[in-house]
């Protein structure tokens, strides 16, 4: 059409309550992480899953772009994606030198795979699937949400396992025991203590848990980076590092000599814990490099 046929209609008011997303503070970023690893260790995976959710927070970019680069795509400092269309642009996406060679340890775990490979594969080495990683994401936040408000001191605690807490909290259900029945009436109260202890904990950290998890889900990691760089770096090297479009004229045509490494060092150093996000350097630890 030589025109807009919609554009004298008017809009239809918005019936469904808009979505907010909110950012994940440092602490409990990294509990996030930690529990990712976790959950590698118990399910037994020979690729760590945690790499790709940092990838994801230090690019700041969205999650079908990143996830769709491939081992060629890294070089230098950056990971090289194309430009993007319309409002799903893609940024600089550089990469902290500390992370590179995390990224490098992981592909030489992976046997070093040629440059069409994906660059983030999933636990099988095939390129990572978003649903699949959305949901190990989500049970990544239970679990970590699970450890950070763990009464560890209660006698119940003693009983209760975090990971089946957190199993209960994610499906609804008891894990099932391994191994064959039992008829041993010892074992057998040992287990019905423990399910008990399991579901009475898990009662109690719900509200916990549903209150932490409010508004999040793996998309939030780009929101998290957006929120951490902007406290402390130009907000126009954060725009240029996830792909922000410039909004006045200034923005899109005289800018020049931004750095857009310097959000994604940003990120890092709060992650790590060598800045806050007040702006503070913390010192670091006595066995740090």
């Amino acid at each position: 059409f030589p025109y807009d046929p919609l554009s004298v209609w008017r809009r239809l008011p918005r019936r469904v309550q808009q979505r907010h997303r909110k950012a994940f503070l440092p602490d409990e970023m990294r509990a996030i992480f930690k529990a990712a690893e976790e959950y590698d260790i118990a399910l037994g995976r020979k690729l760590p899953s945690a790499i790709i959710y940092k990838a994801l927070l230090l690019t700041g970019n969205r999650p079908g772009a990143v996830l769709g680069a491939r081992v060629g795509d890294q070089r230098l400092n950056r990971i090289f994606l194309p430009p993007g269309n319309g409002k799903k642009r893609n940024g600089m996406t550089t990469l902290p030198p500390a992370f590179i060679q995390e990224l490098k340890a992981y592909l030489l775990l992976r046997g070093n795979p040629g440059p069409e490979a994906p660059l983030l594969a999933s636990y099988k080495g095939a390129k990572a699937d978003r649903t699949n990683l959305r949901h190990d994401f989500k049970r990544a936040m239970i679990l970590a949400f699970v450890r950070m408000n763990w009464p560890a001191h209660e006698p119940l605690a003693e009983v209760a396992d975090p990971l089946e807490v957190a199993y209960m909290l994610d499906t609804d259900r008891i894990r099932g025991i391994d191994g064959v029945p039992t008829k041993d009436p010892k074992k057998i109260a040992d287990r019905a203590h423990k399910k008990e202890s399991t579901e009475t904990m898990a009662e109690r950290l719900k509200p916990l848990v549903d209150r932490l998890m409010a508004g999040r889900d793996m998309y939030c990691l780009r929101k998290t980076h957006i929120s951490w760089a902007r406290r402390l770096v130009s907000p126009d090297s954060v725009r240029l590092q996830v792909g922000h479009a410039g909004q006045d004229v200034e923005e899109r045509h005289y800018l020049d000599l931004v750095d857009a490494r310097e959000s994604s060092q940003a990120v890092w150093d709060v992650l790590t814990g060598t800045r806050s996000l007040d702006g503070r350097r913390n010192p670091l630890p006595e066995n740090a490099d």
